[in-house]
């Protein structure tokens, strides 16, 4: 399989040039999709080259519009779980707060995957993965406004300020490496399995509907020193779509194994929203990322084509926790 720049430049392009008519709703999600690997799909859980691996990514958005929307995500996850080949473990946090009744969600997961080699060169990988998770969210209803306050009907006697879930996802992830810089990664997720109800008033009934997650990358070396790093992620939940189609270029600063340097840029657009640019580092198994939305769809008139800012770190031991000792050493001089 043989893949040049061209075809991807052009890949790329014409998933830029898809009639932004097809966007029709936008749902909570980070730039950096990729620096949250359990929340874009269950099987990218402990898929990583180390042992351990910790992430978290913030994101603040829409403070020119109304009350900011501030997104918090934390996860960690183990490669070879309990030296099991192929098994990866994880469990992750997020967190949410939008809007003039702050709107807040709580979630929990834990997540599992279990990765085959396929052939004899082993350069190609299989890896299925499960979510299962607890989610609260929390309104408040003293900021809001409501129609019996204004002689309307209802009443807030059936409203309540927070309601749980249980929640479950699952994912496939196909990954195969030509060289050591040259390697293309497919991926398919199915979130929401259990279609919670999510509504605040307990006589009715509103499902979160199923989010079906694609998404992709492919990395090719063009220098000694550069790489791109084309990518695209789309998502379908009920009549709503989205889709980022986008390019890293990775600089190599120092490519020595035990002092490993690289710097990022990337220019990215959520098709008919906003574009944004996404800059990042990496320092041997630590990379730290960043990046800020420019809005152009209709809002931009309250925007001021102004959208959201993300900052995001990875962290990866490279080697396994040192065990714990269960007895007590002599000193050299007894």
């Amino acid at each position: 399989m043989k893949y040049s720049f061209i075809h991807i430049v052009v890949f790329t392009l014409g998933i830029i040039l898809i009639p932004t008519s097809i966007i029709l709703g936008q749902d909570i999600h980070f730039s950096q999709f990729n620096q949250a690997p359990a929340s874009l799909n269950p099987a990218l859980t402990g898929q990583f080259d180390g042992g351990y691996r910790i992430a978290g990514i913030y994101r603040s958005q829409w403070g020119s519009v109304t009350t900011p929307y501030s997104t918090f995500a934390f996860s960690g996850d183990a490669h070879n779980f309990m030296k099991q080949k192929g098994l990866g473990v994880g469990l992750d946090f997020f967190y949410d707060k939008a809007g003039d009744g702050n709107l807040g969600t709580v979630n929990f997961n834990a997540s599992g995957s279990y990765s085959l080699g396929i052939g004899q060169t082993q350069k190609n990988h299989l890896t299925f993965g499960l979510q299962l998770g607890w989610a609260q969210r929390q309104i408040d209803p003293t900021q809001l406004v409501f129609d019996n306050q204004n002689g309307g009907g209802g009443s807030l006697e059936t409203f309540n300020t927070g309601a749980s879930y249980a929640n479950a996802s699952t994912g496939l992830v196909w990954e195969t490496r030509f060289a050591k810089r040259k390697k293309l990664q497919l991926g398919i997720a199915i979130h929401n399995l259990t279609q919670p109800n999510i509504n605040f008033y307990g006589s009715d009934n509103s499902k979160l509907a199923m989010r079906f997650t694609f998404h992709g990358n492919y990395q090719f070396k063009i220098t000694q020193k550069i790489d791109l790093i084309p990518g695209i992620l789309t998502m379908i939940q009920g009549p709503h779509a989205q889709i980022t189609p986008g390019m890293n270029a990775k600089y190599i600063l120092d490519n020595r194994s035990t002092n490993y340097r690289a710097v990022y840029l990337g220019l990215w657009t959520r098709t008919g929203d906003a574009a944004f640019i996404s800059m990042g580092m990496d320092w041997n198994t630590l990379n730290v990322g960043l990046s800020y939305d420019f809005n152009y769809s209709k809002l931009t008139t309250a925007s001021r084509y102004r959208g959201g800012f993300e900052f995001s770190v990875i962290y990866i031991f490279s080697e396994s926790l040192p065990k714990r000792q269960h007895f007590k050493t002599c000193p050299d001089y007894i």
